[in-house]
């Protein structure tokens, strides 16, 4: 124990300019790297959002693309027919659903998205889901055997969704998305 207490440190000098000059530098790195990881998850992030935008648009023009086909298949359902009108009440019931989600959605990308291009394309949109609406209805009329049903009407709608779609097409070329 002896030779510890002959022991001794060397006095240190700080020098405190230097401290604070290299402690500066070391602060100002960090708030480098922090501020261009931050700029780069920002840029990811409204990528993604676009992306997003430009995918739900896709996903809505092919939904009211394919679907007036998809409810010729409901053609050989007759008024009566208990089976029949079930099927076709829950396919009324699904597809309000996805209407309504489609609405929904067209609202929250209007939020989201207002700086890109591709919002021009919400309008007609939203004027085609309401077109298939029609549709839709008059089909209901179909298969319920109402008088009010007219066959001219039904094709003539569907036309007019047909024009708005190919419309829609070639508005969507003018913003860089391809929709056939």
């Amino acid at each position: 124990m002896k030779f510890m207490s002959k022991l001794q440190f060397p006095k240190i000098k700080i020098n405190y300019g230097l401290l604070i000059k290299y402690g500066l530098l070391l602060f100002l790195i960090i708030a480098i790297v922090f501020g261009i990881k931050f700029l780069i998850q920002k840029k990811t992030e409204n990528t993604n959002r676009h992306d997003t935008v430009r995918g739900n648009i896709e996903n809505l023009y092919y939904y009211l693309k394919k679907e007036p086909e998809n409810i010729e298949l409901f053609a050989v359902l007759r008024a009566g027919d208990g089976v029949s009108v079930s099927v076709w009440e829950n396919y009324v019931s699904t597809s309000e659903d996805k209407i309504k989600k489609f609405e929904k959605q067209i609202k929250s990308d209007l939020v989201i998205g207002k700086n890109y291009s591709e919002i021009v394309l919400y309008g007609p949109l939203g004027n085609a889901l309401n077109q298939f609406r029609v549709i839709r209805d008059q089909n209901q009329e179909r298969i319920e055997a109402r008088k009010s049903f007219s066959k001219e009407k039904l094709i003539q709608n569907k036309k007019v969704l047909a024009d708005m779609l190919a419309q829609i097409s070639a508005d969507s070329k003018k913003v860089g998305l391809d929709l056939r």
